[in-house]
């Protein structure tokens, strides 16, 4: 498979399992440095700029998810967990549950594996189809 020379907003979406429209708002931001196509609202984003703003925005390399892989948003875990979001949110931020902020952005994600890790830790019950989805 060659090697591409440039990445769209797609491709930096799937790395980062985010959708292309929080890419968009990195580059529109200025988090994410690119290019636009002329006569278009296409970005492009040259590898060495995307290798920049993973470090600048300490990506850890379990972030960085192939194709199909899940994180859980606050809402998800809210939902399995039966509380609200901002119980949640308070979890993180106070670092009882491992996470990770978006880059310009509120938004909050939790690996499958931190999210079970949590569950275990502080024995809250879990049904193993929970475990079983996303271990």
């Amino acid at each position: 498979m060659k090697e591409k020379n440039v990445l769209t907003t797609g491709d930096v979406a799937r790395i980062c399992n985010v959708v292309p429209e929080t890419v968009a708002k990195w580059f529109d931001s200025g988090l994410l440095k690119g290019y636009k196509l002329p006569d278009s609202k296409d970005r492009r984003i040259l590898p060495e700029d995307f290798i920049e703003f993973l470090k600048e925005h300490n990506f850890r390399k379990k972030r960085i998810t192939k194709k199909g892989n899940k994180v859980l948003t606050v809402g998800d875990v809210a939902r399995i967990c039966n509380v609200v979001s901002r119980t949640v949110v308070k979890w993180f931020d106070s670092g009882l549950l491992k996470g990770y902020k978006l880059p310009g952005s509120k938004d909050r994600r939790i690996l499958p594996e931190d999210f079970i890790e949590f569950l275990k830790e502080h024995n809250m019950p879990y049904v193993e189809a929970v475990l079983e989805e996303f271990s």
